[in-house]
Parts: structure tokens; C-alpha cells; sequence
């Protein structure tokens, strides 16, 4: 599976990376994740990253020395883990990731509202698990019959329909990931 990662103007900045594509419709719902910067209350910075779909959303730590094929490795490494504690575990197989450039409103208005929970201190008290806190937050932008979404729950309902459905390209994924930076194959271990 192709997995295209949207880049901010900033993180596009601060990881070096230009886009290579313009965004595409996904084949999958895993296929599209956006990335931005995100600071907390603490001035921690993250690498905000959101699946386009779902809203789930993982916080990659910031370096300055941080680069694309360090944010990929990350990412590929949390991916999987995410996939793996899901009930039913999932896996998948990643063929490329490639940067994008595109606007999808509906998440970068959930991303700025993100960000804004992160710098406030989005929970009372505040806690140390910021992720999860973003993962139980209500967004209208995943609302489904009138009611605003939980990117945990959503996320958790995609990966049951990729469960059930029946034996597929998609549904049938080992993860033997093999990832392109620059156009350069980068093999995983």
C-alpha cells in the first residue's frame, strides 16, 4: 500500500522535504495522513500526525535534527504498533510513503483545533498522555448522524470493517514494510 503524507508548509520546512505529488483521493483509509507542528503547554514541540480518514492521531517528539526519513521511520514504528494493539490486530504491508502537498479543509481545521488543545492543556488536569487526550476528543469534521466522532472510536470501526471484509489485497496485509525517501528504497529491517 502507497501511503501519502501531507506536509504542512512549516513541517515542509523543518523536515527539508518537498512534496514530490499533489494529494490524491485514497484507496484506503489508510492511505492519507497529514503532518503539521504542534507545541503544548509546555513548549514541547511534536510532529502532529493525523490520519486524513479517522482523525487519529499520533505526537512524534521534535528535533531539530530531525529529517523526512526520521519522521517516516517514526511513523512506520507507530503505525505498526497502532495496528497491533487494535482488537482485532492488524497489520499491513507499506510499499511506499510519499510526501504530498494538498488542503484538506476538513482535517486542517481539526488540526488547528488540535494544536489549540495542545497549548492550552487540553485536559483538566492536565496529563502526560497529550495523544490520548487528542484521540478521545469529540470533532464534527468525523460526525456521523448528527453526533461529533472520537478518532479512537472511528479509527477503531475502520479497522473492524477491514477485518470483516472479506479476503482482500487490502484485508490480507503482512507488514514487511518497505518504504521510498527521496525516491531512494529504504528496506526495514
Amino acid at each position: 500500500m502507497q501511503i501519502q503524507v501531507i506536509l504542512s508548509k512549516v513541517a515542509s520546512v523543518r523536515l527539508k522535504q518537498q512534496p514530490l505529488q499533489q494529494m490524491t483521493d485514497p484507496a484506503h483509509f489508510l492511505a492519507q495522513w497529514r503532518v503539521d507542528i504542534a507545541e503544548d503547554h509546555r513548549r514541547e514541540q511534536f510532529y502532529i500526525v493525523t490520519n486524513c480518514a479517522t482523525l487519529f492521531t499520533f505526537l512524534l517528539p521534535r528535533t531539530r535534527a530531525m529529517r523526512w526519513p526520521d519522521l517516516v521511520t517514526a511513523f512506520r514504528t507507530r503505525l505498526r504498533f497502532a495496528l497491533l494493539a487494535a482488537s482485532p490486530p492488524a497489520e499491513i504491508t507499506i510499499s511506499e510513503i510519499i510526501p504530498a502537498k494538498g488542503n484538506p479543509r476538513k482535517v486542517v481545521g481539526s488540526m488547528n483545533n488540535m494544536n489549540y488543545l495542545l497549548s492550552q492543556g487540553c485536559t483538566d488536569p492536565p496529563t502526560d498522555d497529550l495523544e490520548g487526550q487528542l484521540n478521545q476528543t469529540p470533532f464534527s469534521a468525523i460526525a456521523h448522524r448528527g453526533h461529533y466522532g472520537y478518532p479512537d472510536k472511528t479509527w477503531q470501526t475502520k479497522l473492524n470493517e477491514l477485518a470483516s471484509a472479506p479476503q482482500s489485497a487490502s484485508a490480507n496485509i503482512r507488514l514487511h514494510c518497505q518504504t521510498t525517501v527521496n525516491k531512494r528504497p529504504i528496506k526495514s529491517k
